[in-house]
Order: C-alpha cells, then structure tokens, then sequence
C-alpha cells in the first residue's frame, strides 16, 4: 500500500497557519525593550504623508542611543518639505536638541518657531527625549523625564502646521534633505506621537513602560518588535504603519523598558523611595541616597527573559526587573523578595543575576541568597535583575504518553529554550524538538550553561485503526477503469475529488484516503492500474477548432494495423471530411480495446454583416464628422478596427470617400465590411404646373412630384393630391437635403363659357389693348374684379364686368387682380393673377 506524505505537510502547515494568524497591524509584544531600529545615512523610516495635518499642540517621545560621535541625528521631521518651512522637525545639532514648527510661509525667521536647549551625547548611551509643544511660546523639552532649560528662535507665531502646506512625507531618523547630516546616527526605539500636550507626570509615566495603545491623544505608536520585513506596525488606534527604508535593520533595544513602572523625583537635596509588587508577587524596595534634579525609575516585566542565558529560571517565575537612574549619578539600595509561596518551594535556594540592559545577551553575578529576602547595597547606575536558582532545580517536562495516528508525525519538546544549553535526544539529534514518526520511547537530555544535567522520557504510540481496503492492489484494463469505494465512506482523492466512484484514464498509481470516526486518523488505500491503450496519445484528434468562412476541414485518426474506426457522423474510413458545425468523435478499435477522442469544430460562414448601410448620401449642411457609424450587434465580436485607426465598436469620419471595418470574433474569425460616403447635391424636383378645369371634366390629380423624396400636401397626403374647386396649393417638397414650399393656382372654370383675363394692357392712345377686363362672351348672374397694385393696396373695384380697368394716374408695373363671378348656372368660379401695365 503507497503511503503519501502530503497529508503530514498539509497537517502541519494548517497547524503554522493557525499558530501564527495574528491580526493584522497588531504589534508582538516582547519581553522588555525587545528590539529597536539602526538608523544611519540613507537608513531610516517612511511614515507616508498621513502627518502632513498635525497641529499644535502635540508631544514626540523616543529612545535614542547615539552608536558613533556626531554633530547631527535628525530624529523626526512630520512634512519633508526642502523648499520652505513646513510642520515640525525634531533634530540634534552642533551641541543642542531643538524642536521647530513652520507655517509653510517661507523660508525666513518669520515662518518658523523653535525651541531649543543645550544638550551633550555619552556616545552607547541610552536617553528618553520628549519634546511637548502647546503652544509656538509653550515648548517643553524633556531628557530621562528632566526638564531642560528652553529658549527660543525664529519670530513665528505658528498655531496651525498645516496654514499653507501640501502634503509631504514624515519621517523617522531623516530630516527633509538627501545629505548625509540630513540623517540620525544611533537606535531608536518605543516612538509615540501625541496630538495634545503632555504633562510632566504623562512624560514620567509613559518613560519606561510599553503603552496599551488606547491612551487618549495618541497618534502613532511604534515598538519595532516584528520579527522580520519592512513594515513597522502602527500600536495607535488609527494611522498608518511605517516602511524600513534603505536597509534600516531591527537589533536588540536597551531601552529601559517594561511592562509596568514607579518613579520618582526630586528638584532638592533629598533622597528618594519605592516600592513595588511585581506580576507574580515579588517585592521591590528601593531608596536613593540624596539626589538633586535628577529621578529613578523601577520597571517590571511580566514574561520571562530574553534571552536567559546564564539564569535557571524555577517554575511559576516568569519576570524580571530593572532599574533606571537619571539626573546627577547615585547611588541606591534595594531589598527583593521572591514571592513566599516560590521561596518555600525551593526551599529559598535562590538569588538574584543580572545585566546591564536587553542589549546583553548573558545574564551574570549572583546577588543573594534569598533568606527570606536579597539586600543589595551603594548600586552605582542602571541594572536589570532576574530570579534564577543557585542548583539544579530548573528540570523540564516532555509531556504526558500520547498516541498518535499511524501516517503522522507529532513534535516533541515545545518547551521555552534555554540560551547556550546543550540538547541531546534518544534519536541523536541536537535540536530543541524533534518529530516523531514511529512508535517508541524518546528521551531527552539537557545540559545548562550553569553545568546543570536535565532529562525526561515520553511514549509515543500508534492508534489502532480499522483496515481501510476497498481497492484492489493492481487492475489491467482497456480504455478505463472505474474505481468504486464503499458509499458509507467519505472519502478524498489523490486528485482532490470527494465522490465514492472515479473514472481513472491512464495508467499510474492512485490513491483514496478516509478519516476513521473514532481515531480522527487518516488511513489510505491505493492501486497500481495498467490501462491497455492503443499507444496513441489521448486527444489525437487535436483540439477544439473553427474554421472561418465556408470551407471545410479533414480529420484523420492514427493509423494502426488492423484497427477499425467509428465516426460520428457513422463513417468507417480513417479520414472524414467535415463542412458544417459539428460535435466530431473517432472511436478505435484494435484487439477487444477502444480509445475515442472527441473535439468540437465549428464553421463560421463569416455571413455578418457589420454595417447597416453599404452606401449613404448625406447633404451639404450635414457635419460629416458630427456622425457617428457603429458596428451591428457589438457584443458578438472580440476586436474592431476601423480604417481611421480606431478600435472601438463605433466612430468617426473627417472625410467622405470609402470607409471600412474589420471586426474579430471570439472564434478567432475576421469578417469586413465597407461603407461608402457621398456628398449630396440639390435634386431636380418636376414641380406642379398652374392649372385650369372645368366641372365636367372632373376635378384635377396631382401626383408627388418627380425627384421628391418627400412630399406633404395641404390635406396631410405624401402621396398625391386632388383639387375639385378653384384653389391655390402650397405643397412642401423635400429632395432629401432642402426644403422647398412651392405654391402654383388651380382654377375651375365655366366649361360652356370660358372668361379669359390678359396678362398685360397698354393705355398709351394708340386705340390698341387700352383697358383690362375681362374677356369673354358669358352672361354673368354676379361679377367682382379687385385690381391691387404691388403693395397689396385696392387701386380699383368694379361690379360691371364691362367695366374695364384703365389704369389712368397709375404707373407702368405688376398689378394683381382677384375675379369672383358667377354665370347662369350659379356655379361661383375664381380668378387670380397678376397683369403687366405697359406705357
């Protein structure tokens, strides 16, 4: 039965992936100072823009170690600014630590404010600045939590950071230039920005203890502790994290930092004293001999050492403490006493080791021992202290037996390691842990820096679990095989699937896993199947294709002695030819085995047609490029190009001419198009003529005019027209491009007698055509003649209708004239027209 091992490295990379889902922007939290960041040129920290908006008042507090003498460390700058004075810059120069706020105002003394005190480095020495500004003439600078003496530069009265200013990178360990001064040159550690004034007892409190993270005021809070990367998470309940730039690396902090602080100071001649109990009950008390201006702090730290090298640490005793002076060097006494309940069980065999700060990896000396309590007299500076025990009492534990399931592993010896001891197991190894695979008993043993010899055994047994077998060892087969396992199983396959049945289609070894219900173990079975195939390789027919326009493609399968073939479309040859869409399968047939392939083919005819019009005229006041020419149905295609250059599935022509389109299908395919763009011109339009008729010759049909592409007629019609009385038509006729009104006469007449009106006269005394009137031989029942000159003004109305007109004191011009009259028959008739006066 194959044994595959994927289950014990997916087990075990579930079990990392949950050890280590830590929330996101949560910082680790150390023992002690844990570690800081080494900055020097070209080495610091991006805070990105997000402090471009700080105002006043704020507070900057860090821990700073100068590692090499120099006359600059630019310790923060919030907006990174280098042509004029912006935010705020926190630096050390030339024998002084100075704070400076500008208004982005300029680059002069009026558009900055800063504070500033006289100030020495002890290079390797550790040092607490806090830098508190309430206001541009309110600025407290603080080191190892002493006020210095500030004075004042620059005119500025700065209240706002932000007046005029974009925004700009903050940084850590940079000012706002790229030179070398431009740059700190120590570790930083435990920097916190605050958006309010700190007080006095504020910058005390916060000196050597870690933050929680949801003080009030707090901006942004950075303990450098992550393990590994460029980012520096942000502690603060909102704002950014930071980035490591450069190479800027994390090394061990010898901050004076804990868990928990006491502190107090004095201005007069006076000695101090505290007093304080420690997480697990320990005592601390402390007294100083006089000081002047100076402090002392005490912190603890609730988890255990890092390292603790050089200590043996008893059970239940998980902290350490430390003591920081400041101000003026002295000296100071302390008692220590172990919590009763541990002393009592060891019988008081313990003592006090210590060190300088986290930055000493060996814990050394031996202070005690504690009878009940540990005395230590005239201390000189800052110690750390921890509880060790003097023999060899700091055993460990392996663990209870356990039992484990047959394919897995389990680790041994997840106990806190001890820094510079010695590891030995049953198995040879000398590693902390190991994994154990098979059953048996394992031994460890352990020897401490301080000669101490630890050991411990634990058994390792396998579960007993029921026989998982639902699979044959070995199967021959033609084509296929389907594996089947039990329903009442749920199972998993090699492949990932979770069905009880599985179509296996080449040969190899293949596995199906269960859990068993009782043991929660995982247990396997597996066959070796040998499929006969016809050594063709699968997919023969190749891959899914189409084939663009209207042609066709042939197919041939394998040749193979004496095979037989089977196609889809029931043909028995090797080759078949295909013109039309199609799902096409071969199936082939040699000896009792069968391989088949199946592929899908498709024939585009490439039929589209991408444009609705092949040809289109458009008139002279048409903006040809105002005219947009999309492709029909576009989501049916991949890609377009037009022969303008454009892909998209509409656009624009500057010119008239040929146009024409390529557009890609998902198939792959191409089809075309084209479109051809003319410029009108006005069109001849036959327009309708005057006309006359007389009632029994019926009334007069007018057609829609030849070369009018649209007509409208008085009655609504765009077809054609009949008049029946005299009238005069006004008909709208369009060519496509222009509009026309034209408006001619219709007249209907008496067909038995006719009335005929001259279009000119000639009053000139030659006895010739001398009046107008009306010409004919009718008998008229009633008669009307208006005669108007161009103006539109009545010049001469008569009822007689012989009674001419005789255009006497009138000038030579067009006149009009409207005739109403009526014959025996009573039928009325009109008549319109204009008349020449001739002289």
């Amino acid at each position: 039965m194959l044994k595959p091992s994927i289950f014990r490295l997916l087990s075990f990379f579930l079990l990392i992936s949950l050890a280590y889902n830590v929330p996101l922007g949560a910082q680790p939290n150390v023992a002690g100072s844990g570690k800081g960041v080494e900055l020097t040129t070209g080495k610091y920290i991006d805070l990105g823009n997000s402090l471009s908006a700080l105002s006043v008042p704020f507070s900057v507090c860090f821990w700073f170690k100068e590692t090499s003498p120099g006359n600059h460390h630019r310790f923060f700058v919030s907006n990174a600014n280098t042509s004029d004075y912006y935010g705020t810059w926190v630096q050390y120069i030339n024998g002084s630590i100075a704070i400076s706020l500008g208004d982005g105002s300029g680059r002069a003394s009026f558009a900055r404010r800063t504070g500033i005190t006289n100030f020495s480095f002890v290079t390797g020495r550790w040092y607490h600045f806090s830098f508190v500004v309430g206001a541009h003439n309110n600025i407290d600078i603080y080191v190892d939590g002493v006020p210095l003496v500030v004075s004042y530069t620059g005119s500025g009265t700065v209240a706002n950071l932000m007046t005029s200013s974009p925004s700009y990178p903050a940084y850590i360990g940079r000012g706002s230039g790229g030179a070398a001064y431009q740059y700190a040159n120590g570790v930083l550690d435990e920097f916190s920005l605050w958006s309010k004034a700190l007080s006095q007892t504020e910058v005390r409190d916060l000196m050597c203890k870690k933050l929680s993270g949801n003080e009030a005021g707090l901006l942004r809070y950075f303990r450098f502790d992550e393990a590994a990367g460029t980012t520096v998470l942000n502690g603060a309940p909102s704002g950014s994290d930071g980035t490591l730039i450069g190479g800027a690396q994390r090394v061990r902090s010898g901050a004076a930092l804990g868990d928990h602080s006491i502190w107090a100071y004095t201005t007069a001649a006076s000695p101090i004293s505290l007093s304080t109990v420690s997480a697990t009950g320990d005592l601390i008390d402390l007294n100083t001999a006089p000081l002047t201006n100076a402090g002392i702090h005490v912190y603890t730290v609730d988890t255990f050492p890092d390292p603790t090298a050089g200590l043996s640490i008893p059970s239940g005793q998980e902290n350490y403490f430390g003591i920081f002076t400041t101000g003026t060097p002295t000296t100071y006494n302390f008692t220590y006493r172990p919590d009763p309940a541990l002393a009592a069980a060891t019988s008081n065999n313990l003592e006090l080791r210590e060190r300088f700060s986290n930055e000493i990896p060996v814990w050394t000396g031996g202070i005690g021992p504690a009878n009940p309590t540990i005395n230590e007299n005239n201390r000189l500076g800052r110690a750390e202290f921890a509880l060790s025990t003097i023999g060899c009492i700091n055993g460990f534990s392996l663990g209870n037996d356990t039992v484990k399931c047959p394919e897995d592993s389990i680790f041994l010896g997840s106990m806190t390691p001890v820094i510079g001891a010695q590891y030995t197991w049953s198995t040879g190894s000398p590693n902390t842990g190991i994994y154990a695979t098979i059953p048996g008993s394992y031994w460890l043993e352990r020897t401490d820096p301080d000669g101490c010899v630890y050991s411990d055994t634990v058994l390792v047994q396998d579960h007993t679990v029921p026989v998982f077998d639902p699979l044959p060892a070995h199967i021959n087969q033609c084509d296929s095989v389907l594996l089947d396992v039990p329903a009442f199983y749920n199972v998993w396959w090699d492949d990932g699937s979770t069905a009880n049945n599985r179509w296996i289609m080449s040969s190899g070894n293949y596995w199906v896993a269960t859990q068993d219900p009782i043991t929660g173990c995982i247990v396997y079975d597996s066959i070796s199947v040998n499929l006969i195939n016809l050594l063709i390789t699968p997919g023969f027919l190749g891959s899914d294709t189409t084939i663009c326009g209207n042609a066709s493609f042939s197919f041939s399968a394998p040749t193979i002695p004496s095979a037989s073939y089977t196609w889809s479309n029931g043909s028995s040859s090797q080759t078949i030819i295909v013109s039309q869409s199609a799902t096409v399968w071969c199936l082939i047939s040699v000896n009792g085995c069968s391989l088949s392939d199946t592929i899908v083919v498709e024939i585009d005819p490439l039929t589209d047609q991408l444009l609705t019009e092949e040809e289109l005229t458009l008139c002279d006041t048409v903006d040809i490029t105002t005219l947009s020419f999309s492709v029909n149905n576009p989501p049916a295609y991949a890609s377009f190009l037009w022969n303008n250059g454009s892909m998209a599935s509409s656009t624009n022509f500057s010119n008239y001419g040929v146009h024409w389109v390529v557009a890609y299908k998902p198939n792959g395919c191409m089809v075309s198009d084209t479109i051809r763009l003319l410029r009108s011109s006005p069109a001849f339009i036959e327009y309708p003529q005057d006309a006359q008729f007389c009632e029994e010759n019926g009334p007069v049909y007018f057609p829609k005019p030849e070369g009018a592409q649209e007509v409208l007629w008085p009655n609504g019609s765009d077809t054609s027209y009949t008049v029946v009385n005299s009238e005069i038509v006004r008909v709208l006729l369009s060519d496509g491009c222009f509009d026309t009104t034209y408006v001619f006469n219709v007249e209907l007449f008496d067909c038995v007698c006719e009335v005929y009106m001259p279009d000119a006269f000639t009053p000139n005394g030659d006895g010739l055509n001398e009046t107008f009137g009306q010409v004919s031989a009718c008998t008229f029942s009633s008669f009307e003649m208006y005669i108007y000159n161009r103006w539109g003004g009545l010049i001469f109305h008569t009822n007689n209708p012989n009674d001419p007109f005789t255009g006497t004191d009138h000038m030579a011009g067009t006149y009009f004239y409207h005739v109403l009259y009526q014959t025996l028959n009573n039928r009325p008739f009109v008549k319109k027209g204009y008349f020449s006066l001739i002289r």
